[in-house]
């Protein structure tokens, strides 16, 4: 009998082989989807005891680095992981490029801001930044806030679309915090689907044009050295996607 795990692992393989093209059909089970991976618990991911207590620090089995993340499932159509964060350590802004992904608190509470892309024009007239060179239009993305959210174990499975929520960062805050990862399709730089990490830019004082205050400009910036993953074992149930 399938474990709850391997469940939502074939529900969103099947999910998401569907046509894109399809997108009715496509957003149905990905909301079908999303039931299934809101109630998965951490003992259906197997992330055992002694993983939690290596994310206090001072523990004698400390991890080294802020987070740890452990790989679960790949391939060409899914990628499946859980990411285990030491308290206040947080996987910085980044993008998922035409991707799906939902996530589900396991363990903790997490603090997420995200933000919608929005398409400039090619004559758009960007603000002056707070910057010792000012960014070209091309160097800079427009994107509108989500409100900033907690999310915990009682809470629903966090849906990304290509579209709503596609760049975000993520914190672990009042402990350390465990959340499980579908994201379709995989990253991919031979497909220009790589993950970036970007900065927010703030606006000068010299600043003298109206502005949307529910704009946001960002430009990317390289990984921030605060942040690197430990790579652990996998101890959750054995699935097999042989048949």
């Amino acid at each position: 009998m399938s474990g709850a795990l391997e469940v939502a692992c074939r529900l969103a393989l099947d999910t998401f082989k569907v046509s894109v093209n399809d997108k009715s059909r496509l957003l149905q089970r990905v909301l079908k989807l999303r039931e299934s991976v809101s109630a998965l618990k951490i003992e259906d991911v197997g992330i055992k005891d002694f993983q939690i207590q290596a994310l206090h620090r001072g523990s004698k089995s400390e991890i080294n680095a802020p987070v740890g993340y452990v790989e679960i499932f790949e391939d060409d159509t899914l990628t499946v992981g859980a990411f285990l964060l030491k308290e206040r350590s947080a996987l910085p802004l980044h993008n998922h490029p035409s991707m799906y992904g939902l996530l589900k608190v396991l363990h903790g509470q997490i603090k997420v801001r995200s933000f919608n892309i929005l398409e400039k024009s090619a004559e758009e007239e960007i603000p002056k930044f707070n910057a010792l060179v000012q960014p070209r239009l091309e160097e800079v993305w427009k994107l509108r806030p989500h409100p900033e959210t907690h999310f915990s174990t009682s809470s629903g499975a966090i849906l990304t679309t290509p579209t709503e929520g596609n760049l975000h960062q993520i914190e672990a805050v009042g402990g350390p915090a465990v959340f499980v990862d579908f994201i379709s399709p995989p990253y991919s730089e031979a497909l220009d689907r790589d993950c970036y990490y970007f900065r927010e830019l703030g606006l000068s004082e010299e600043q003298s044009n109206p502005i949307d205050r529910d704009i946001v400009w960002a430009c990317r910036t390289m990984c921030p050295r605060s942040y690197y993953c430990d790579q652990l074992e996998y101890l959750g149930p054995f699935m097999n996607f042989a048949h």
